[in-house]
This record gives structure tokens, C-alpha cells and sequence, in this order.
């Protein structure tokens, strides 16, 4: 071992204290040293290469002007924070911290930390199959992939949701079944309006939940029928036309209608109005309403403003009553009476033999047709002129009396 100028050398190039301590209150300066024990150092300690096989304790600072290669165990400091200075921390391996600081604009790897961001050269960043959680707000311009699990989705625009059935919804209660949204295949851009008011969607499966009249205020209702089920109280069309596949359209078909009210209701088309039945009434002839049916029934008074043609006239039973011939010849099949005055403008004919003429209230009185011979007067009847005084009559069977309270006058050449 040699001592000169401030240094300790020996031959065989090593050094050993054994398990002594060395102590410096300067600086401890060398090559190369490998310690197997603890060192523990109140000033500096320098070294090219510094191998320490247990622990290092440094009361002041470590300068180490080659490489720190730790094997095991970590570096610490008695105030909690170690500081590289701005020089450049490097691992080809993990590097574990608890709680780490860096500076805006730090770098790991392919990853820039900035104000706030975390940024990636190639404009992704992969978490893996990992979770990201944050109690705090994930903003973005976009997301992307099937959002299966995202929850507290605030967003004032999803995009293009792609797929047949791109929404589920499981509703209050989680459990095996959900409400899935789904589009058919649009041939063209659609736009499907919400309006601006509460209430329940209706759709094929609750179209029976119309419970309360509306007002459509413009478009069309195209539908193949309106039901009664459908409409709680009346269904009223205002200033339009029901044109569809039940009534109207180029081929008229058949329509139902419990009560139809209004000012007027207008037909156009040579069909007119078809009943159930079959019945029509039509007016193809300017003035002219044309009713086609077997028995045209009135429950009350029928008004006629000028004339009723008809062939015939019957009673409700069918029967056969008044018959009106060509030229006005009216024919009853039935007795004809008259409450009133009957006048005939011209001749009187009774058409059948023995014929019977009644008067009075009882029929009291009665002028009976002789086949072929006269009149007959009834029994009791008597002819009378002026008064009851002068008359004619029978009082008995082979008897005749001329009566006359004050002279009886024959004007003739000859009684026979």
C-alpha cells in the first residue's frame, strides 16, 4: 500500500477495509468502487463507477458523471422529492412512481402531455380492453365504436347511428328485455318531426290510445279506414275532400255513415247516391231527382211543390191501390172516399152492375143500378121537390104516391 500525494494505492489494483467504516469530512473520490456493505456519506461522493451491493446514503448529493444502474430497490429522499434537474430520466424497462409531476409539454413514449390534453403523434390512443373512469366530464368531437356501455351520455349530436336497430333502450327497470329502435333501409333522406307538445307516441300496436278529438290543420289522411274505436266523439272534415281508398277515388266504393249533417252535401258522378241495397237516387237530368227502388216508403207527410209522377200508387202492405193511367185516368182498386166535397169536372161513371150509391151518414138512402133497366131508390126513399110537400115515393109494395100540397100538373096529350 502506498500513501503519496493525497491518495492511497496498492499494487494488486484493490483496496480493502473489511467491514470498517470510512469516514470523510470531504470528498471521497475514485475510479471505480464496489461496496458490498452500507455507505452512508455526509459530503460528497465521486466515482466513475460506483457499485453499492446494499444500501446508499448520501447526506449531501450523489455526482455520478457515468451511468446509475440501480438492480433492485429504488431511490429515495428524505424530503419526499428527488429532482433530475433538466436533464433526461431514461428506462428501457417500467417506470412506477406514486405521484409524478411533469411539465407541460412532457413526453412518454409516443404520448405529449400539455395544458391538459394528452396528445399522440399518430392522432390515436389506445387504452386497451382497460376502463377509463373519471368522476369529472370525458369531452370529445366525436366517439366511435358501439357505445354499448356508455351511461350519462350528454351530447348535443350523436352523428350517423349506423345499422338497422342502431338504438336499445333498457327503460327504469334493468332486466332481459329492452325497447330497440329500428329504420328500415330509406331509399331517400327522411325526416320524422317531433312536435312540441307532451303526450303518448302512437303506433300500430296502441292505436287504439286515440282517446281525444284533434285537428289535423294540413296534409292528407291516408288510411283504409277510420274506425269507430278510434274516435271518441264525431270526426268532423272542414273544408276539405275524403278521398281515398274507402270513399271516392277514380272507382267509387262502398261507405258507411251513421249521420251525416251540414249545410249541403254535394254528389257529382252520373252514379249518384248508391243505398244499401242497391237503390239510387240520381239526378242526370237537369231538374229532374230520379229515386230508383220497388216501394219508396214515407214515415210522415210527403210535400210536393208541383206535381208527383208515378204509375201507381200503393199502400204499405204492397197491395195495390191507385193506379194512374197515361192521359190522367186515376183507377182504385179499393173503395174511394172522400171527407170533403168531391168534384168531377166532368162525366161520372160507375163501371160495375148493381152498382150502389149510398147518402147520408148511416147510408140511409140509397139509388141502386138495374143491370140493363134504371134506378132503383130504396124502399123508403122518396124524391122530392122543392120541399118535402111535393115528392115522390112508395109507401108500399105495388103502390105508388105522387104527393103535392097544392096541385098536380100533367102536360100531355095522352095518359095511357
Amino acid at each position: 500500500m502506498t500513501i503519496a500525494t493525497g491518495s492511497i494505492t496498492d499494487l494488486s489494483g484493490a483496496i480493502t477495509f473489511g467491514d470498517e467504516n470510512i469516514s470523510t469530512t470531504g470528498t471521497l473520490a475514485s475510479g471505480a468502487q464496489t461496496v458490498t456493505g452500507n455507505v452512508t456519506a455526509s459530503g460528497t461522493i465521486q466515482a466513475l463507477n460506483f457499485i453499492a451491493t446494499d444500501d446508499l446514503t448520501v447526506n449531501d448529493q450523489v455526482s455520478i458523471d457515468g451511468t446509475l444502474n440501480l438492480a433492485t430497490g429504488s431511490i429515495t429522499d428524505s424530503d419526499g422529492s428527488i429532482s433530475f434537474g433538466n436533464e433526461n430520466l431514461s428506462t428501457s424497462g417500467t417506470f412506477s412512481a406514486g405521484v409524478s409531476t411533469l411539465a407541460s409539454g412532457s413526453s412518454i413514449g409516443d404520448l405529449t402531455l400539455s395544458n391538459g390534453s394528452i396528445g399522440s403523434s399518430s392522432d390515436a390512443i389506445t387504452f386497451g380492453n382497460d376502463n377509463l373512469t373519471t368522476t369529472g366530464t370525458i369531452t370529445a368531437n366525436s366517439f366511435s365504436g358501439d357505445g354499448s356501455n356508455l351511461t350519462g351520455l350528454q351530447a348535443t349530436s350523436i352523428g350517423t347511428l349506423s345499422g338497422a336497430s342502431p338504438l336499445i333502450l333498457e327503460g327504469g327497470s334493468v332486466n332481459d328485455f329492452e325497447t330497440t329502435l329500428a329504420v328500415e333501409d330509406p331509399s331517400a333522406d327522411r325526416t320524422i318531426t317531433f312536435p312540441n307538445v307532451s303526450g303518448t307516441v302512437i303506433t300500430t300496436g296502441n292505436e287504439t290510445a286515440i282517446d281525444a278529438v284533434g285537428t289535423i290543420a294540413s296534409g292528407s289522411w291516408q288510411g283504409t279506414a277510420v274506425e269507430d274505436d278510434y274516435v271518441a266523439n264525431d270526426l268532423t272534415i272542414s273544408g276539405g275532400t275524403v278521398n281515398n281508398s274507402i270513399i271516392g277515388g277514380s272507382t267509387p266504393a262502398a261507405a258507411t255513415f251513421t249521420t251525416i249533417s251540414g249545410s249541403s252535401v254535394t254528389i257529382s258522378g252520373s252514379d249518384g247516391l248508391v243505398l244499401e241495397n242497391g237503390e239510387t237516387i240520381t239526378n242526370s237530368t237537369d231538374g229532374t231527382l230520379l229515386i230508383t227502388s220497388p216501394t219508396t216508403s214515407v214515415s210522415s207527410d210527403l210535400s210536393v211543390g208541383t206535381s208527383v209522377q208515378t204509375a201507381t200508387i200503393d199502400y204499405t202492405d204492397g197491395d195495390l191501390a191507385i193506379t194512374i193511367a197515361d192521359g190522367g185516368g186515376v183507377t182504385t182498386s179499393g173503395d174511394l172516399t172522400a171527407t170533403n166535397d168531391l168534384f168531377v169536372g166532368d162525366n161520372f161513371s160507375l163501371s160495375s152492375d148493381a152498382a150502389v150509391m149510398n147518402f147520408g151518414a148511416d147510408g140511409d138512402v140509397s139509388l141502386i143500378h138495374v143491370p140493363d133497366a134504371g134506378l132503383l131508390l130504396n124502399s123508403s126513399g122518396q124524391l122530392q121537390f122543392r120541399d118535402n110537400a111535393i115528392k115522390i115515393s112508395s109507401t108500399s109494395d105495388g103502390q105508388l104516391d105522387i104527393d103535392a100540397d097544392t096541385e098536380i100538373e100533367i102536360a100531355t096529350s095522352t095518359v095511357d
